[in-house]
């Protein structure tokens, strides 16, 4: 399984990945990780699941989403997952919402 992480802020690309290793039903995937949008988009390279941040200042992550979408392009079927931290507050709060389907 392949999968791609992107977000401009590095502790959260770690936090991420670590939380993959530690699961059991994904922890021998491959994990790739992007701190550009564009970058990751350049590549090309097909995903099996993608983790987006929300908020990045070159592309946002909903942007970034229907790009993937409209251009069928970097992911094969598992969803989209877009987060976002919410700024003024002392806890990680995710909000996850599926973008595609098999």
């Amino acid at each position: 399984m392949k999968i791609g992480i992107i977000d401009d802020q590095k502790h959260f690309i770690n936090m991420i990945h670590r939380r993959i290793l530690r699961n059991d039903l994904i922890k021998d995937a491959k994990v790739d990780t992007y701190h550009n949008p564009i970058d990751f988009l350049v590549k090309g390279i097909v995903y099996d699941i993608l983790f987006l941040d929300i908020d990045m200042p070159q592309v946002d992550g909903i942007s970034l989403a229907k790009k993937i979408i409209d251009k069928k392009i970097t992911v094969r079927c598992s969803p989209t997952m877009l987060m976002g931290v919410m700024n003024n507050c002392t806890s990680e709060r995710f909000s996850t919402k599926s973008m595609l389907s098999c």
